[in-house]
């Protein structure tokens, strides 16, 4: 999944640099150029954050954990990530009604005529294995009683 959202992110900048060669040398920009970095950019972004929440590396509030015992602090953790589990499920699940109407309708991008679909689909399909990425680690974690960071 990295190695798929840093392949995103080297085509949006060879994209960008073709584009900047085009327009500035030869006066000729590619008029797709613009729309397809901001969908490899999202491509990045909702393939990216499974990544985040695998590697149990998203934003979180450590100073407040680290004032507390050890036995709260675990409950704690387990709180924020059943919710976090709770709020990706969500976002899943509202994103699919958008997806499914942007296929029935047959929604394309204008100028590089990609299936809008496609790209909102990204969103409810990251937020998803971010969810499940998240009950995995959460499992793990509550079997062997430690967290990433070796804290009990």
């Amino acid at each position: 999944m990295l190695t798929l959202a840093a392949v995103l992110l080297v085509i949006a900048v060879l994209i960008n640099l073709i584009n900047v060669v085009g327009r500035y040398l030869f006066h000729m920009p590619l008029e797709w150029a613009e729309e397809i970095m901001i969908f490899l950019i999202t491509g990045l972004v909702f393939l990216g954050i499974p990544v985040v929440a695998w590697r149990m590396q998203h934003i979180s509030m450590d100073a407040l954990v680290g004032l507390l015992p050890p036995r709260l602090a675990r409950c704690l953790k387990i709180v924020l990530a059943l919710l976090a589990i709770i709020i990706c499920v969500y976002v899943a699940i509202v994103g699919l009604p958008v997806v499914q109407l942007m296929s029935q309708f047959g929604q394309v991008s204008e100028s590089a005529h990609i299936p809008l679909a496609f790209i909102h689909a990204l969103i409810p399909f990251g937020f998803a294995l971010s969810a499940l990425f998240i009950l995995v680690r959460l499992a793990a974690a509550i079997t062997t009683w430690e967290w990433k960071d070796g804290s009990r």
